[in-house]
């Protein structure tokens, strides 16, 4: 891994740089997260008490025209789900913020091939997260807010200007 936070990876062939936002200091788990979502995510399971692998798989996704693959955030350990008839006994959870298509595929194909063999992923997307944040954020220790930039909003957009007229 590169000091300021920079994974190399392969991808066709040549190396490509996966950044990572940092560490979580007060899990002491010397994980690189990607984003504060994924490090709060991280701490709710502590203080709740559930255990996870973050990123412990890469699942192929063979055969289809362009061959590529998914990479899930947490694979929860001792946790099952069942839905209907169906039983899922390996349960990994995806946080998404920005839920492109690209997204949305992978997990239809998650469900799709490895649905079938008992593999379910439950996608946290922002409209969840934030609810997440709203229940927790005050009694999860070292929660990181939303980050408000130099205008004061989350996005980094100007405040509009007004003129006295």
């Amino acid at each position: 891994m590169h000091p300021m936070g920079v994974w190399l990876a392969w991808q066709r062939g040549r190396p490509v740089r996966v950044a990572r936002d940092g560490e979580a200091r007060d899990l002491d788990d010397g994980i690189m997260y990607r984003s504060s979502w994924e490090r709060n995510i991280a701490r709710l399971m502590r203080f709740l008490n559930v255990q996870a692998a973050y990123e412990p798989v890469r699942f192929n996704f063979p055969g289809l025209s362009r061959q590529y693959s998914y990479l899930p955030d947490w694979k929860l350990r001792g946790v099952s789900v069942d839905v209907g008839e169906r039983h899922y006994p390996t349960v990994f959870i995806e946080l998404k913020g920005f839920y492109d298509l690209k997204s949305k595929r992978k997990i239809r194909n998650m469900a799709k091939y490895y649905g079938p063999k008992g593999i379910m992923v439950l996608v946290i997307t922002e409209d969840i997260y934030k609810r997440i944040e709203d229940d927790y954020a005050e009694i999860v220790p070292h929660w990181e807010r939303r980050r408000l930039n130099t205008y004061g909003n989350e996005r980094g957009e100007q405040p509009e200007k007004h003129t006295d007229g």
